[in-house]
């Protein structure tokens, strides 16, 4: 299991975690964070763990899969090669501390992101865990 670190989606700065893992995530402001990356294996049990440890982070994040090499996504924000997965809910973190848990299994794709749409900036943590073939 690792903590997830977001990505700015315009400086590509990563927001440091504190000593809890929690990052500081900036209003108005989207970020990607690479969940998962098995282009030679499959991923097979996934397990995504958010917690928010207040109330004013107001958010949604919206798991995405891509089976392309990372030369051709063209960056860490790039929209082309990415697609959200309708099955995974959203999560939308926003009037208190909380936290959320999704899991799947038997997936193919060769690569997980986050994407996180922070419409007001506060902290966030999340835990990855996957099970390889």
């Amino acid at each position: 299991m690792k903590y997830v670190r977001p990505q700015h989606s315009t400086t590509f700065a990563f927001p440091e975690l504190d000593s809890d893992g929690y990052a500081t995530l900036a209003s108005s402001t989207t970020y990607y964070a690479e969940l998962g990356l098995a282009l030679n294996e499959w991923i097979r049990q996934s397990s995504m763990h958010w917690q928010w440890s207040d109330a004013t982070l107001v958010a949604a994040i919206t798991v995405e899969a891509s089976n392309m090499y990372a030369a051709s996504l063209t960056g860490a924000a790039a929209t082309a090669g990415w697609v959200p997965l309708a099955a995974i809910a959203t999560v939308s973190p926003a009037g208190a501390a909380s936290q959320d848990i999704s899991s799947w299994g038997d997936v193919g794709y060769g690569r997980l992101r986050a994407k996180i749409v922070v419409t007001t900036g506060g902290r966030l943590r999340g835990s990855f865990h996957a099970k390889k073939n």
